[in-house]
Protein backbone atom coordinates (compact mmCIF):
# COMPACT_ATOMS: atom_id res chain seq x y z
CA UNK A 1 0.00 0.00 0.00
CA UNK A 2 1.28 3.07 -0.80
CA UNK A 3 1.77 4.95 1.93
CA UNK A 4 2.60 8.95 0.83
CA UNK A 5 2.02 10.82 -2.59
CA UNK A 6 4.40 13.39 -3.15
CA UNK A 7 3.79 15.54 -6.15
CA UNK A 8 7.32 16.29 -8.58
CA UNK A 9 8.06 19.55 -10.13
CA UNK A 10 8.59 17.67 -13.61
CA UNK A 11 9.08 14.15 -14.59
CA UNK A 12 11.77 12.11 -12.54
CA UNK A 13 14.14 9.65 -14.42
CA UNK A 14 15.26 8.30 -10.91
CA UNK A 15 15.30 8.39 -7.49
CA UNK A 16 18.14 7.45 -4.75
CA UNK A 17 17.45 7.36 -0.90
CA UNK A 18 20.04 8.91 0.81
CA UNK A 19 18.90 8.06 4.37
CA UNK A 20 15.74 7.63 6.31
CA UNK A 21 14.53 10.94 6.07
CA UNK A 22 16.11 11.83 2.89
CA UNK A 23 16.47 11.21 -0.63
CA UNK A 24 17.40 12.85 -4.23
CA UNK A 25 15.21 12.95 -7.13
CA UNK A 26 16.52 13.37 -10.57
CA UNK A 27 14.94 15.83 -13.31
CA UNK A 28 16.11 16.24 -16.94
CA UNK A 29 19.58 18.14 -16.04
CA UNK A 30 18.18 18.98 -12.35
CA UNK A 31 18.99 17.11 -8.96
CA UNK A 32 16.11 17.73 -5.82
CA UNK A 33 17.14 17.16 -2.64
CA UNK A 34 14.12 16.03 -0.50
CA UNK A 35 13.08 16.05 3.43
CA UNK A 36 10.49 13.15 3.65
CA UNK A 37 9.13 13.78 6.71
CA UNK A 38 8.19 17.19 5.58
CA UNK A 39 8.26 16.73 2.23
CA UNK A 40 10.32 19.81 1.89
CA UNK A 41 13.25 20.63 -0.90
CA UNK A 42 16.10 21.11 0.32
CA UNK A 43 18.22 22.21 -2.59
CA UNK A 44 18.36 22.00 -6.12
CA UNK A 45 21.00 22.02 -8.21
CA UNK A 46 21.79 22.03 -11.87
CA UNK A 47 23.80 18.24 -12.45
CA UNK A 48 24.31 17.92 -16.20
CA UNK A 49 23.97 19.09 -18.79
CA UNK A 50 21.81 16.76 -20.78
CA UNK A 51 19.32 14.54 -19.03
CA UNK A 52 20.43 11.97 -16.00
CA UNK A 53 20.19 8.70 -17.16
CA UNK A 54 21.13 6.85 -13.66
CA UNK A 55 22.34 7.21 -10.22
CA UNK A 56 23.99 5.25 -8.14
CA UNK A 57 24.70 4.93 -4.41
CA UNK A 58 28.38 4.58 -3.98
CA UNK A 59 28.68 4.79 -0.21
CA UNK A 60 27.09 6.41 3.08
CA UNK A 61 28.37 9.96 1.76
CA UNK A 62 28.41 9.75 -1.81
CA UNK A 63 27.08 9.22 -4.60
CA UNK A 64 27.27 9.46 -8.67
CA UNK A 65 25.43 10.34 -11.38
CA UNK A 66 25.63 9.38 -15.30
CA UNK A 67 24.16 11.48 -18.17
CA UNK A 68 23.64 12.18 -22.02
CA UNK A 69 26.17 14.75 -21.41
CA UNK A 70 28.88 12.09 -21.79
CA UNK A 71 29.73 11.93 -18.24
CA UNK A 72 29.71 10.59 -15.03
CA UNK A 73 29.94 12.64 -11.89
CA UNK A 74 30.59 11.73 -8.37
CA UNK A 75 28.69 13.83 -5.42
CA UNK A 76 28.46 14.54 -2.16
CA UNK A 77 24.77 13.66 -0.15
CA UNK A 78 24.51 17.75 0.07
CA UNK A 79 24.80 18.08 -3.66
CA UNK A 80 28.22 19.45 -3.72
CA UNK A 81 30.47 18.19 -6.99
CA UNK A 82 33.51 15.90 -5.97
CA UNK A 83 34.71 14.51 -9.00
CA UNK A 84 34.02 14.62 -13.02
CA UNK A 85 34.89 11.38 -15.30
CA UNK A 86 35.27 12.03 -18.64
CA UNK A 87 36.10 9.29 -21.23
CA UNK A 88 32.61 8.40 -23.12
CA UNK A 89 32.57 10.03 -26.41
CA UNK A 90 28.10 9.17 -26.13
CA UNK A 91 25.52 9.29 -23.87
CA UNK A 92 26.25 7.27 -20.59
CA UNK A 93 23.20 4.99 -19.93
CA UNK A 94 24.44 3.37 -16.59
CA UNK A 95 27.25 2.76 -14.27
CA UNK A 96 27.25 0.61 -11.06
CA UNK A 97 29.47 0.03 -8.49
CA UNK A 98 32.05 -3.22 -8.68
CA UNK A 99 34.11 -2.88 -5.94
CA UNK A 100 34.76 -0.31 -3.05
CA UNK A 101 37.05 1.91 -5.61
CA UNK A 102 36.03 0.52 -9.19
CA UNK A 103 33.47 2.27 -11.14
CA UNK A 104 31.92 0.53 -14.71
CA UNK A 105 29.94 2.65 -16.69
CA UNK A 106 28.14 1.57 -20.03
CA UNK A 107 27.65 4.12 -22.70
CA UNK A 108 25.89 4.65 -26.07
CA UNK A 109 29.47 5.05 -27.82
CA UNK A 110 29.43 0.87 -27.45
CA UNK A 111 32.14 0.81 -24.62
CA UNK A 112 32.27 -0.46 -21.14
CA UNK A 113 34.77 1.85 -19.01
CA UNK A 114 36.02 0.95 -15.68
CA UNK A 115 37.23 3.51 -13.18
CA UNK A 116 40.06 2.95 -10.57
Amino acid sequence: MCEKIIVLPSIATCVLGINTDTFITFHLDLMIKWRYSTEEQLKIVNGHNEWIRNAVKLNFYMFLTCAQDTLIKIWTNDLELHLVLNGHTQNVNSACLITNNEIASCSSDEIINVWV
